[in-house]
């Protein structure tokens, strides 16, 4: 007392010493029930900075029952009186039904998380309160319990899908086949990773017992994992073969080809791919593969589009010219004949003869465009017009037969001439059609000027000739 009474920052205890010493039992009694509720007040105030969804109203019950306590207006030191026993007593009790509603809430928030990973992390949370008064331990024996039935089922999952397992979108079979292995694997793991920082629920018979089955399901796995991607590697060594096939296979059709790339590449690729990403040894051709892969795309994307425009260029033409345009699809047919032939996916001179296709299918199309052009323009219009136009004149009304004739006859030396005009210009485009295919034939046992001389000049006769007036009226030919 004289030493509190020295010290200046020190509130002095205002208390006889007859008064303390001589109570000191009673006294000290009073004090433990101090403390504890000091010490449970302070236990259960963490209930204020926990994030748990739903917890602040129980952190706010704990600290009603402490407001209530404390701001009684007796001395709680004064252990005569006994206010603060009666108090202390309904302190205890509120206190008991509080941890009771709270421990109510625990279970309540557990069984509404029927997951078991999300469960335990749940539980987690619970247990860095630390609260025994939450009873944690029964917890962790249920949630024990869903992971062990979880197991089995995982156990039986993994025997009925071993064959086809479900691949994950976007994966090669392979490597889906092993990111499906490690999915049961890696939740096997994050689960088994919770309870062994809880060593008192594995070493009870359950955990016993869940722990032999997790490790037969790890190393069955692990070891599947190892078997299929042995499997892939000695069959890389098969790849070599799909590409050293031609760029082209005829297709089903006369006259069409097919693109000749075996899937198998694009799926080797895609594995090797993944199996570095994973860590995964992968053999050297593969590597090469990879390597070469902008240019394998290069040279299917490119042969591809030939393909296709091929097919165009064959589809456009009328069939008309069909007979008469084959010097020019023989030109194609021999800038496509390497692709049928010699040239391979592992050739270095791919893109030299794409090149060289391309522009043969540039002139081929450009000569199709021109003579298909002039058919329409020049001869197919004008004919057109020719067989639109009227031979006879038709009066608006009745008239004398013999004005009618006449006016005939009048309207008849009018559309002659443009007649004649317009069939003797679709009668030069016709020519002057034939000639372009005849000049497009190269054929060296053919002289250049001798190829030219199809046509017959005396042959030609006029399709009709309406005689002037004056000539023979009734005379019409």
């Amino acid at each position: 007392k004289q030493m509190i009474e020295d010290a200046e920052d020190e509130t002095n205890l205002e208390a006889s010493e007859m008064f303390v010493f001589g109570k000191f039992k009673t006294f000290k009694t009073r004090l433990a029930k101090l403390r504890y509720v000091l010490k449970t007040t302070l236990k259960y105030s963490i209930l204020e900075n926990s994030k748990l969804e739903g917890i602040e109203v129980h952190a706010a019950k704990f600290k009603s029952i402490f407001t209530t306590i404390s701001s009684k207006p007796y001395n709680a030191l004064n252990h005569r009186k006994p206010d603060f026993d009666n108090d202390f007593e309904i302190f205890t009790n509120a206190i008991l039904k509080a941890e009771t509603e709270l421990r109510t809430f625990k279970e309540e928030s557990l069984r509404a998380t029927p997951d078991v990973l999300n469960r335990l992390m749940l539980s987690n949370r619970f247990k860095k309160l630390n609260l025994p008064s939450l009873k944690l331990e029964d917890s962790y024996l249920e949630t024990l319990q869903l992971y062990y039935k979880e197991l089995n089922d995982l156990y039986e999952l993994y025997f009925e899908n071993q064959n086809s397992p479900p691949i994950p979108r976007n994966y090669p079979p392979v490597n889906g086949t092993i990111a499906w292995f490690r999915q049961l694997v890696a939740r096997l793991d994050e689960v088994m990773a919770h309870f062994e920082d809880e060593e008192n629920a594995l070493e009870t018979e359950l955990g016993g017992k869940l722990y032999h089955t997790y490790g037969e399901l790890h190393t069955e796995l692990m070891y599947q994992e190892e078997i299929h991607h042995r499997g892939w590697y000695e069959h890389v060594a098969k790849i070599q073969s799909c590409l050293s096939v031609p760029l082209l296979k005829i297709g089903d059709n006369a006259n069409s080809y097919k693109v000749n790339f075996h899937n198998s590449v694009i799926e080797v690729i895609l594995e090797s791919e993944n199996f570095l990403r994973i860590g995964r040894k992968v053999p050297d051709l593969a590597l090469l593969v990879i390597l070469c892969k902008p240019k394998i795309n290069f040279a299917y994307e490119g042969v591809k589009a030939l393909v296709a425009r091929n097919l165009e260029i064959r589809k456009s033409v009328p069939q008309i010219f069909v007979n008469l345009i084959q010097s020019q699809m023989m030109k194609l047919d021999a800038a496509f004949l390497p692709c049928l032939s010699n040239i391979s996916w592992t050739s270095l001179t791919i893109p030299q003869i794409l090149d060289g296709i391309k522009n043969i299918l540039d002139k081929v199309d450009m000569f199709c465009k021109e003579a298909n052009d002039m058919k329409e323009a020049r001869v197919d219009e004008t004919l057109e017009v020719i067989g639109d136009q009227m031979l006879i004149f038709i009066p608006p009304q009745a008239m004398d037969g013999l004005v009618w004739y006449k006016k005939n006859l009048d309207y008849c030396q009018n559309i002659t001439n443009d007649l004649q005009i317009k069939s003797q210009t679709a009668e030069e485009a016709v020519i002057e059609l034939i000639d372009k295919f005849v000049e497009a034939i190269e054929d060296p046992n053919i002289d250049g000027e001798e190829k030219f001389d199809w046509l017959d000049a005396a042959k030609i006769k006029p399709v009709f000739v309406i005689k002037p007036r004056g000539q023979g009226d009734d005379d019409v030919s």
